[in-house]
């Protein structure tokens, strides 16, 4: 999730991801995965406010060059 500097804290990707939570749950799918690369502690605060947790699973990844 990105939102340009000058629309931040407004709600705008708050409401999306709530918005794709209303989607899922519509389709009765029973978990949304969100992964980021980000390290950056406002990005993955905000995906805990928005209900989602780092503590239930676990990824990995394997970068291959070609």
């Amino acid at each position: 999730m990105l939102t340009h500097k000058d629309y931040r804290c407004r709600g705008y990707a708050q409401a999306l991801m709530q918005r794709a939570v209303e989607i899922a749950e519509s389709r009765s799918c029973c978990k949304i995965m969100l992964l980021t690369g980000s390290k950056d502690e406002n990005a993955l605060k905000f995906y805990e406010k928005c209900g989602f947790n780092s503590e239930d699973k676990t990824a990995f990844i394997k970068w291959i060059e070609g």
